[in-house]
């Protein structure tokens, strides 16, 4: 459904990755806003990770030859 209203985009070199488009970011924003103010109130400490995606699309975008 989301990529229907376009939300996203799912790409083979990044398989279980979402890519959003403008409109799935605004909704992921306003999410994690609201995620970020629950954190605050309940004493949480946020953490982040990094993505790996496979090398084809590095290769098509041109980062990867530097």
């Amino acid at each position: 459904m989301g990529k229907d209203l376009g939300r996203y985009l799912l790409m083979d070199e990044g398989l279980g990755f979402w890519f959003s488009l403008p409109k799935g970011t605004v909704l992921k924003n306003t999410l994690i806003d609201y995620w970020r103010g629950g954190y605050k109130r309940y004493g949480y400490v946020e953490i982040s990770t990094l993505m790996m995606l496979n090398r084809g699309l590095w290769g098509r975008s041109g980062y990867w030859q530097h």
